[in-house]
């Protein structure tokens, strides 16, 4: 088996419902969907420097190749093949790629969207990682597995649903020495008045927080012990 990811430009944000529909178009070498974009020939060109294609390799090097299969390259998109053992590693390079190139990357195996920063979906919440990587209207029941990116090196989250009312967690030094096994959660209602941090002790109780934010039933917060920032 491999790990895919799909990556193309669009001018618009994509829902991961759009996603999946034209990453089976693409699969399917219908190209209709998706039109010629030089942001995605810079991408690929900066994505084979760093991993090049099997074409190329010695055999000494292909054991060494993240590829299952040389990635597929148009004008208009990028489709990878990669190996399991290097599909974190690739991930966290490509998201943070296609993120700098302003282009839309799409995990088909977790169904997830990620959408280039800045490209906010209106009326919608949108979940940003310390790594750059966004997910645009996330599923409420989804938060569980997309908080599992959490980790000393990803180390910061946060779930907004306008412009200045979010939640939030950050583990470790960054997040302001958070002790080992704590979580720095954090929700603000629009202004510095109404923003407030608390320390727990399980990612359940973050994946709690970040569920009920995004129910809008404000009755969450009172699982918490607030202090005002």
């Amino acid at each position: 088996m491999s790990f895919d990811l799909y990556v193309w430009g669009s001018p618009q944000t994509a829902t991961a419902e759009q996603a999946e529909r034209i990453c089976h178009e693409l699969a399917a070498e219908n190209t209709s969907s998706v039109s010629a974009d030089a942001r995605v020939q810079g991408f690929a060109q900066e994505l084979l420097r760093r991993f090049p294609a099997l074409e190329s390799l010695t055999d000494a090097e292909l054991e060494a190749s993240p590829w299952s299969m040389t990635p597929e390259i148009s004008a208009s998109h990028v489709i990878m093949t990669i190996s399991w053992s290097r599909a974190q590693e690739l991930a966290e390079f490509v998201l943070a790629l296609a993120a700098r190139r302003g282009l839309v990357c799409f995990d088909p195996q977790a169904s997830v969207v990620h959408n280039p920063p800045g490209q906010a979906l209106a009326g919608g919440l949108r979940l940003e990682f310390c790594d750059g990587g966004v997910v645009d209207r996330p599923e409420p029941a989804a938060l569980g597995v997309l908080l599992q990116a959490l980790s000393p090196r990803n180390w910061y989250v946060c779930l907004e649903s306008r412009p200045g009312w979010f939640v939030q967690v950050g583990i470790g030094p960054n997040a302001g020495n958070v002790p080992a096994g704590k979580f720095a959660l954090e929700h603000r209602e629009g202004t510095p008045e109404r923003h407030h941090r608390a320390l727990v002790a399980s990612r359940d109780e973050v994946v709690a927080a970040f569920e009920g934010f995004a129910s809008g039933n404000p009755v969450w917060k009172d699982s918490f012990s607030w202090s005002h920032l």
